[in-house]
């Protein structure tokens, strides 16, 4: 898994609090399934392969997704379509119709850096993680404001490739 560290301290502590809420949710989830027999097994803390493959799928994904330039607006919304599913088409729309649209209309742009990212749940061909990233807006005269965003995303395998099923802002 790579990781780079946060660069402010107000980020450092969204780190420690994002990390002991993953960790307390694993051991939780982990002996829930145990009582139940038929349960699927999350792997997430298991399978360091299959978890880091979904690390660098989803990561490459916000980044293309979450992030709007001017001038490839259609680009953008075509990575939204392949890489969207299910509920999170709706919710994509909701949370970034109104960026698009000034995008095409004044030339603001958006860039979105994940910072951490953690797999909470991994079950099969689904599952669950919390992004921890950096967004910058940009105006086109060039003033610009940076946040913390965070967010929950579901996740399903399809095909070989892991999609975004539902998105939640945190």
């Amino acid at each position: 898994m790579r990781f780079r560290p946060p660069q402010s301290t107000g980020a450092l502590a969204v780190l420690a609090i994002l990390v002991l809420l993953v960790t307390g949710l694993g051991v939780a989830l982990a002996v829930r399934g145990g009582d139940d027999p038929e349960s699927v097994e999350n792997v997430a803390f298991l399978d360091d392969g299959t978890t880091e493959l979904v690390i660098q799928d989803v990561e490459q994904l916000v980044k293309q997704v979450f992030s709007i330039d001017p001038k490839r607006v259609r680009t953008t919304r075509r990575a939204a379509e392949a890489a969207l599913v299910d509920e999170a088409i709706n919710e994509y729309d909701r949370l970034y119709k109104p960026f698009l649209a000034q995008a095409r209309k004044g030339g603001l742009s958006l860039t979105t850096t994940p910072r951490a990212i953690g797999v909470v749940e991994l079950t099969g061909d689904d599952g669950r993680l919390l992004v921890l990233a950096e967004q910058t807006a940009t105006s086109p005269d060039g003033r610009s404001t940076t946040g913390e965003a965070r967010f929950e995303l579901d996740v399903v395998q399809q095909g070989g490739t892991w999609k975004v099923s539902g998105i939640e802002l945190l």
